[in-house]
């Protein structure tokens, strides 16, 4: 048998915890930006609930938006709210991904054992 058809189980190992660290890494970010996509979705939410679009800074501060900067909000809004769906999947798949990993390495572990 040639030495080119073996396959080294360490290096496969290595390479599995590094992308399992990848993966970590990734979740965490994808965690981060969800959670800050969600909190200003909630606040504009609340803002139409409550009826509360008020001009935030400048020379008319307080004062009720106009019609195109209260689209500009709802647009923000459902934009917010489509990219939450988009991180919600992209997070489902990456903790999937990982998961399978971390079980082939325990796999592996206590097959070794």
């Amino acid at each position: 048998m040639s030495q080119e058809n073996v396959i080294n189980l360490a290096d496969r190992q290595a390479a599995d915890a590094s992308e399992c660290e990848r993966l970590s890494a990734q979740l965490y970010a994808l965690m981060y930006e969800w959670e800050a996509v969600s909190a200003r979705q909630q606040e504009l939410e609340r803002q139409f609930v409550q009826n509360d679009l008020l001009v935030r800074s400048g020379p008319r501060k307080g004062h009720a938006l106009s019609a195109r900067r209260r689209r500009d909000r709802l647009a923000e809004l459902l934009e917010l709210h489509l990219r939450g769906q988009y991180l919600q999947r992209a997070l489902a798949w990456t903790e999937q991904r990982r998961n399978r990993l971390l079980r082939k390495q325990t796999e592996f572990v206590r097959g070794a054992i």
